[in-house]
């Protein structure tokens, strides 16, 4: 038996754990660097947040407090609740990455009364803008009063079920949001009607999916990661509500080689009992 060679063998195994652990330490430094600045970018986002709502909120006010009839003031009084919601959506999001970062933070947020009516108001005068570059008409129909447990980035669903209704539909279509909140039932529901890209039998599941774009949609070359659907399903579920798509298998008509269809989504939760 050559010793020597074993020896020799030993010694560069020893060197390479030895490097293997050096590098690990690395790592784990580079790691907790990384998440200290993270922290602290959060933490500049949430206070940048919170002064540009608290300066609109109050420009808001000084609008309301000295409201004049000129097309031109309406319009800047209509920006400046842009911008307030904006700002808002800025923090909740921040709220969400939270969970993302570290699922137990959830148990850190605090729950407020959330009406789902208001949520889906507040998100349409948002996108308002947005729909207009497509000559997309955001219509609200039916009522609903009844109230969830929600924390701030719930917020974000109605969001991103109506910013990907916008993102998808063809020009000069229209978004309907309807609910239905029968003061005798025990569930309430909101549905989001669009048109959009075809979707195929195999594919219903997989638009929940992080980073998921259905076939016909990716012909589109729309900017985005993917990440509406997946973002949505993740705070119902949060949430204990329910989220469906109940996408149209019928070609309603087909615009520069894209197939379209009538696109339901429908998020239901659990009436608060008195």
């Amino acid at each position: 038996m050559n010793y020597k060679k074993m020896h020799n063998r030993e010694q560069k195994l020893k060197a390479t754990i030895q490097n293997l652990k050096a590098k690990n330490e690395h790592s784990k430094r580079e790691i907790l660097k990384l998440n200290n600045t993270l922290d602290d970018v959060m933490h500049e986002m949430r206070r940048f947040s919170a002064d540009i709502i608290s300066i609109t909120e109050e420009l808001s006010k000084n609008f309301q407090e000295n409201q004049k009839s000129s097309a031109k003031w309406k319009k800047a009084s209509e920006k400046i609740d842009t911008v307030f919601y904006l700002a808002g959506f800025i923090s909740v999001r921040l709220s969400l990455a939270d969970i993302e970062l570290n699922p137990e933070a959830i148990k850190r947020q605090k729950l407020f009364r959330a009406g789902i009516h208001r949520k889906f108001e507040k998100s349409r005068h948002v996108l308002s803008s947005l729909a207009r570059t497509k000559a997309i008409n955001i219509n609200l129909t039916g009522e609903s009063f009844s109230e969830i447990d929600a924390i701030k980035a719930f917020d974000l669903v109605p969001y991103v079920l109506l910013e990907n209704a916008i993102k998808y539909s063809p020009k000069g279509q229209s978004i309907n949001i309807i609910f239905d909140d029968n003061p005798s039932y025990k569930h309430a529901s909101v549905t989001v009607s669009s048109i959009g890209p075809l979707l195929h039998s195999d594919e219903k599941e997989k638009v929940f999916d992080r980073g998921y774009q259905g076939q016909e949609a990716k012909d589109l070359n729309i900017d985005g990661q993917g990440l509406g659907l997946n973002l949505a399903k993740t705070l119902c579920d949060l949430h204990d509500l329910k989220l469906d798509i109940n996408p149209s298998r019928d070609v309603k008509f087909t615009y520069n080689s894209i197939a379209y269809s009538e696109f339901q989504i429908t998020i239901t939760w659990n009436k608060r009992q008195a």
